[in-house]
């Protein structure tokens, strides 16, 4: 049988490991990953945002930029030949997606259809101004 000085001090050490389990993961979720999700789920943080965030010196962002826009002509080059194919498909993707939007509409309620072609709407509208190039 332990003492009760040995109890008290076991029960001391349990507590002071509970406690700083807890303080750790706060804080690791609240200082590290929080800042870190924050970059990478909210869409609105534009790159000046980004590149202010982490710190950036001027000749860091002109690289950044010249190794991003090789990517993106590498990118280009690459997938020409599949874009070309993928509008010979157009059409029948464009008949499936209006199946499709057909049978949901058919499960929706009219509240819910309204609700659904305005959020529709506005997704249309957003990809529009990511073609045209604004944000």
């Amino acid at each position: 049988m332990m003492s009760r000085s040995k109890t008290v001090a076991v029960l001391f050490y349990c507590s002071a490991v509970l406690i700083g389990a807890a303080a750790g993961i706060a804080i690791d979720r609240n200082f590290v990953h929080g800042k870190v999700d924050q970059i990478r789920l909210d869409p609105r943080m534009g790159s000046e945002e980004f590149f202010a965030y982490l710190g950036v010196t001027p000749a860091q962002r002109t690289s950044w930029d010249s190794v991003r826009m090789r990517a993106r002509r590498a990118d280009t080059v690459l997938t020409a030949t599949v874009r070309e194919q993928m509008k010979l498909l157009e059409p029948q993707r464009d008949s499936i997606r209006k199946a499709t939007d057909a049978s949901l509409r058919a499960l929706l309620t009219p509240e819910q259809a309204k609700l659904w072609d305005e959020l529709r709407a506005k997704d249309q509208a957003r990809r529009q101004r990511m073609l045209d190039g604004r944000r």
